[in-house]
């Protein structure tokens, strides 16, 4: 009996037994479960930790990349805006240096202008006025109103006289270049009689009506004809055809030579009978005397004068369009300069503009790239947990 009770009481331990091995197995089994789960569960956050991290790093990758691409356009933008604007700033300095340069072209052609008009002003002043005349002509040519038409001029204002034969004129004519040329002997006559009522002096008359055409000795004619002779004076001075039996008159003997060495050998071979004038203003009179020596400053002579003031009147329609073609070549310049100008000032400006684009997006950049590592070492570290779960 009480080995009976013995083996009972044994099988029941041995059964509590069984049932507690049954009991602790059955949790562990629950509590494998439940880890399990846990470990799932986590692995699956991990997945998704690493999936989003990955989904927001690509979408960052592609922000960055657009940054780098839109950089990369802002920096070649400001190098073809510094390679032009090196090419336009020096573009611009050699137009500013032209624009001086016409300036002061301008400056100097008004000037000339100035100077050419003062002078002109001056020597038509000196004409008008019959400077280096005597008292008695200017008198008579002031008040010339008192017999009207009857004073034709005085006989230099008569003559045109090319610029060659300038000098030779004025030593050809003498005095006479001042003589009073009137229509009539009588008209003459009165103007003679009012210089000695009013005690103005004298002078010498032309009136055209008694002048007769002196006849050309046959020497003259002959002797125009020889070497180093331009002609007969007369013949090279232009007249009306009025006043040509008083031209000849007064010049019609007068033989006008290149040089008084031309002159000389003429009149020796024409036995001293000859009056000849060179160019410069030399004189081998009837006789063989001569009369030479410098001459008057061109403006203290009447046809000097004259000469001068048609050169002057070329030089000053000459300067006056160079002038004008010069104001117009500055202002199209002064043009081109401005808006030259103005496009390098806004190359500079758009210059600096993308300079500071370029700096936002550089620091845009930065803050990716930083936002694209943090991404990544989520991803590293959420990898590294999944790997640890599934050990």
């Amino acid at each position: 009996m009480e080995q009976a009770e013995a083996e009972y009481r044994e099988k029941l331990e041995i059964n509590r037994k069984k049932q507690a091995e049954k009991e602790r197995l059955t949790q562990e089994i629950s509590h494998g479960e439940t880890e399990k789960l846990r470990l799932f569960a986590e692995k699956e956050k991990y997945t998704a930790t690493e999936k989003e991290a990955a989904e927001v790093r690509l979408n960052l990758e592609k922000q960055h990349k657009a940054l780098a691409d839109r950089e990369s356009d802002i920096r070649q933008r400001m190098e073809n805006l510094e390679s032009n604007g090196k090419k336009d700033g020096v573009s611009l300095k050699e137009a500013m240096d032209k624009q001086y340069r016409l300036l002061n072209k301008q400056n100097d052609l008004q000037s000339q202008s100035v100077q050419i008009r003062s002078r002109k002003e001056y020597l038509e002043r000196a004409e008008k006025e019959y400077t280096n005349f005597s008292r008695t002509t200017k008198t008579i040519m002031d008040s010339r109103s008192l017999w009207g038409e009857h004073i034709l001029g005085v006989v230099g204002e008569l003559l045109h006289v090319p610029p060659k034969y300038t000098k030779a004129a004025e030593v050809a004519l003498g005095n006479s270049v001042s003589y009073i040329v009137t229509d009539t002997s009588k008209a003459a006559g009165d103007i003679i009689s009012w210089l000695k009522e009013n005690n103005l002096g004298r002078t010498t008359f032309y009136p055209l009506e008694s002048m007769k055409m002196g006849r050309n000795d046959k020497n003259e004619r002959q002797a125009v004809h020889e070497k180093g002779i331009c002609g007969i004076a007369s013949d090279l001075f232009r007249y009306e055809e009025t006043y040509r039996e008083l031209m000849v008159s007064v010049l019609g003997r007068t033989l006008i030579a290149e040089d008084l060495e031309a002159a000389r050998e003429v009149s020796g071979k024409y036995n001293y009978r000859l009056r000849l004038v060179t160019l410069d203003g030399q004189i081998v009179n009837p006789g063989g005397s001569m009369t030479g020596g410098s001459m008057k400053k061109r403006e203290n002579t009447f046809f000097g004068r004259k000469q001068e003031i048609r050169e002057l009147l070329k030089q000053e329609a000459d300067n006056e369009k160079e002038l004008s073609l010069c104001r117009t070549e500055k202002i199209k310049h002064d043009d081109f300069c401005a808006q030259l100008s103005e496009k390098v000032t806004r190359e500079r400006e758009e210059w600096q503009a993308l300079k500071v684009q370029a700096a936002e997006v550089s620091g845009k950049k930065e803050g990716v790239s930083r936002a694209i590592e943090t991404q990544r070492l989520t991803e590293v570290r959420s990898r590294k947990e999944i790997e640890a779960v599934e050990e």
